[in-house]
């Protein structure tokens, strides 16, 4: 096999091997896409002139897949 070839193979090689370790990470990538979730309500303060202290929100539980 001549020197142009082999090198020629080698780069190729090297190609396609990166082409299938990138692969899977752009699939990954793609999978991962944040998706909207509604945020629980507070109630309005009281216009009473007091201030009024931070009350504790229920959250929602997490959804696992």
């Amino acid at each position: 096999m001549s020197r142009p070839t082999r090198r020629a193979a080698r780069i190729a090689t090297a190609l396609v091997a990166i082409g299938m370790l990138l692969a899977p990470a752009r699939a990954l990538a793609d999978g991962v896409e944040p998706e909207p979730v509604d945020w629980p309500t507070v109630e309005a303060p009281s216009s009473g002139g007091q201030p009024v202290e931070p009350q504790p929100v229920e959250w929602p539980a997490p959804e696992k897949p």
